[in-house]
């Protein structure tokens, strides 16, 4: 019998899905909290590279280029250095009945610290009381996401050279997380811009602080993604999680087709909570053993990012850079 995840994805989401073999719905596990919070606070109210508060005066606003459950994403100009940025204006009162202004501000805090390659960075936040919005002014990738990369390749799937060259960089910018306490707990193809064979992580709606030995409780991201202890709603490592998830990209980017197999969402999930999909006859050995190593079921079993980062399908050409932007020592929060 399988499992009943509730939740709903937009229109656009599930025509998409589908042509990877997602069956509509499901895709978001829902949070509602109700507890009243202030708006962003002054500290986010400025300029994350240190200058003056920005108003959205300093932007030129052009056509929409995304929209989510929260959120519609506007190209912008910025009017005195005419750098394009991606303009995310955030809807506060929806984030408050659903996700919770905490989460939103520890959304801001944690991408604003951020300092690397393959991370969009987030420039600025500029607070409008008067729409009850909140701006985020966000690094724009001139690209497609990684789902419609994989689709729009000839033959639905990414040759092995170059999905091995994306999902490297996939593995710098998570291991850079872990590295710094942060577990992204969404990723997915869809949070992964590609621009000029260059990848960037988005979207840090449900990233969290986290300590060595401490579990979280929270069931968040998108479902098919989702690792199987998430699935089961019981305590689960995010970083662990973090590592199944990019285990379901990496099958996806090779293979053209996520690994679960089911006529509804809810087979699949089932299907993902018994660890049951099939090698890729097509694949590498060396990948195949990678996969089986990010898709243990077990997250006791299942590799680190350090094991994922050292694999030989990753490491044979990853130089090892050192990054900037260490972040400040802060109090970790482990939050349901």
């Amino acid at each position: 019998m399988g499992m009943k995840i509730e939740g709903s994805c937009s229109a656009i989401t599930n025509v998409i899905s589908l042509r990877l073999g997602i069956p509509p719905g499901g895709d978001m596990f829902p949070r509602r909290h109700t507890t009243k919070h202030d708006l962003t606070p002054d500290c986010y109210k400025m300029d994350v590279e240190g200058t003056r508060v920005e108003t959205m005066e300093d932007y030129l606003i052009g056509e929409t280029i995304g929209e989510g459950t929260f959120s519609k994403v506007k190209l912008g100009i910025h009017k005195e250095s005419r750098r394009k940025v991606a303009l995310k204006f955030v809807q506060l009162d929806i984030i408050e009945a659903t996700i919770g202004m905490e989460q939103f501000r520890r959304e801001i805090e944690i991408h604003s610290q951020m300092n690397h390659p393959n991370i969009a960075k987030l420039y600025s936040v500029i607070d409008i009381p008067e729409q009850k919005k909140t701006c985020l002014v966000v690094e724009f990738v001139q690209g497609k996401d990684m789902l419609d990369t994989i689709l729009d390749h000839p033959g639905g799937r990414l040759p092995e050279k170059l999905a091995s060259s994306y999902f490297k960089q996939i593995v710098q910018a998570v291991q850079y997380l872990h590295e710094n306490g942060i577990t992204h707990r969404d990723l997915k193809l869809e949070n992964i811009c590609v621009e000029q064979d260059v990848c960037k992580l988005i979207d840090f709606g449900f990233a969290n602080y986290y300590q060595p030995g401490f579990s979280m409780r929270t069931p968040c991201g998108s479902s098919i993604y989702a690792a199987p202890e998430v699935l089961m709603r019981t305590n689960y490592s995010g970083p662990k999680a973090d590592v199944w998830s990019l285990g379901v990209m990496l099958y996806s980017m090779v293979c053209g087709k996520i690994p679960w197999e089911g006529n509804s969402v809810n087979e699949q999930l089932y299907s993902a909570t018994r660890g049951e999909w099939s090698l890729i006859p097509s694949a590498s050995v060396n990948v195949q053993n990678l996969l089986l190593g990010c898709l243990e079921v077990s997250a006791e079993g299942r590799m680190g990012i350090l094991d994922v980062s050292e694999h030989s399908w990753v490491s044979a050409e990853l130089v090892k850079r050192n990054f900037g932007g260490s972040f400040k020592k802060m109090m970790r929060k482990i939050v349901a």
